[in-house]
């Protein structure tokens, strides 16, 4: 194969290559989307979960400081992290929906023993989203 058919099959897959990453990357940084409806909580990002309240053994704000061991598998760039962590003090792997910049988050623990933490944008908005998770339950 010649140099100039080469050249013409590379560069569409490194283009369609980089703009995947790009995608990707983007809307791994945007902010979650946190809906509360009657029965449920939904985390609506790249990496999204649905959580029952029936189904909520403990739910708790917290401003602890958090150390990740591992990301098993999501992204953890620029002020956010998402996706399944390996976090210490917890156990098994945590679903994560974090804004580094807020100092606190939600820590819900389900009746399987699953963890999920996640905050908004800023602290009154996760205060707000706390207070109507309580009054739901």
């Amino acid at each position: 194969m010649d140099k100039k058919k080469k050249l013409f099959i590379s560069i569409p897959i490194v283009v369609i290559t980089l703009v995947v990453v790009a995608i990707i990357l983007f809307r791994s940084m945007r902010p979650a989307s946190i809906e509360i409806s009657a029965d449920r909580i939904a985390i609506r990002s790249l990496y999204s979960r649905t959580i029952e309240f029936r189904n909520i053994d403990e739910i708790r704000l917290s401003d602890d400081n958090l150390e990740f061991i591992r990301r098993i598998n999501g992204s953890s760039h620029g002020r956010v992290r998402r996706g399944t962590f390996t976090i210490k003090g917890f156990e098994g792997n945590v679903f994560v929906s974090l804004e580094n910049n807020t100092e606190k988050f939600i820590i819900i623990r389900s009746v399987e023993g699953a963890y999920y933490l996640f905050n908004a944008r800023n602290i009154s908005d996760t205060i707000a989203i706390y207070e109507e998770i309580l009054q739901n339950l």
